[in-house]
């Protein structure tokens, strides 16, 4: 994180009245991280249900407790029994979620940032990943902190542009996909529906993911039209949702069964309404306004400008 705020300063140096010093902005940036984990809720594993024991990955790991139980998926804790390392295994339920996981594997062994959850290791049904000790964004205390928000919106932008240096698009960008450690560190998980701009095939099918936080272009045309400012958009709604704890589109029912919770944007104009733009704290506006614009190519999407408008927003009175 700090070696990219000194790159941003030096480029805005430049700028008048630019607010801050970068040795100045790093540490202050690092103690607000260590700021922020103190609201995040401390992990222990004797409070997780236990799971039917197991071995996995060659009798290596064995499972001994149940972290998360979803639909189609479940995420065990797993010890190695020689060296006592823990690690989080995520397992397919049903045979069709196999292909999911297999998918998130090969995409998150692309991927290797302090911001990305970390991948460990394949089996035929089952990813191993590092084990996080901390909570969803969802999950996190209400610290009501406009500092603190902006240190955890530049983690996430870090981890948002190793995604698509390496050109993967997440597509299910949502409040409990953001997980922050008890260090404060954020990592974004859950990269089954992830799309790989270099490979020749996608997943099947028009939707996936969680038309609630889906850009309008996506909303539209199908998650394969989905390309790193879909991404931004997404973020953009789980940041309006965390500042002012609300959803700032209207919902609407779709006949077609498969998108029974549709998003419904307006006919025409911005995506927020005034109302909605009038929750928001005065120095989020021009980015979230940025953040959630319709047209695709003129949303802001550009990893260094929105960085710097972090900055500028944290480090200006």
């Amino acid at each position: 994180m700090l070696p990219r705020i000194e790159q941003l300063a030096a480029q805005v140096r430049s700028i008048p009245n630019w607010p801050a010093h970068p040795r100045e902005m790093m540490e202050r940036m690092t103690d607000l991280r260590k700021e922020l984990g103190k609201f995040v809720p401390k992990f222990s594993p004797a409070t997780l249900p236990p799971a039917d024991h197991y071995h996995l990955f060659g009798g290596k790991f064995k499972v001994k407790n149940l972290i998360a139980n979803r639909t189609y998926t479940a995420i065990y804790l797993a010890t190695n029994e020689q060296t006592g390392e823990s690690i989080a295994i995520k397992r397919a339920l049903v045979r069709e979620e196999i292909h999911f996981v297999l998918r998130e594997s090969k995409i998150l062994k692309r991927l290797s940032h302090p911001n990305i959850i970390r991948y460990l290791g394949t089996d035929d049904d089952s990813l191993m990943m590092e084990l996080l000790t901390g909570a969803p964004l969802n999950r996190l205390g209400n610290f009501n902190r406009e500092d603190l928000l902006l240190t955890l919106m530049y983690e996430a932008a870090e981890g948002l542009r190793a995604m698509h240096q390496s050109q993967i698009v997440h597509r299910d960008i949502k409040i409990d996909h953001i997980f922050v450690s008890e260090e404060g560190e954020i990592k974004f998980l859950d990269f089954g529906f992830a799309k790989d701009l270099l490979a020749d095939s996608d997943i099947e099918g028009n939707f996936f993911g969680t038309s609630e936080y889906a850009a309008p272009e996506v909303i539209r045309l199908g998650q394969s039209q989905a390309g790193p400012e879909a991404d931004f958009f997404s973020f953009g709604l789980v940041l309006f949702c965390g500042l002012t704890g609300r959803y700032p589109l209207a919902r609407k029912i779709k006949i077609d069964k498969s998108l029974s919770n549709f998003v419904s944007f307006p006919a025409w104009g911005p995506v927020l309404s005034t109302e909605s733009l009038g929750l928001l704290p005065l120095r989020f506006r021009p980015i979230l306004t940025g953040l959630l614009e319709r047209n695709p190519r003129r949303r802001l999407s550009d990893h260094d400008e929105f960085q710097r408008m972090i900055l500028r927003a944290l480090f200006t009175n």
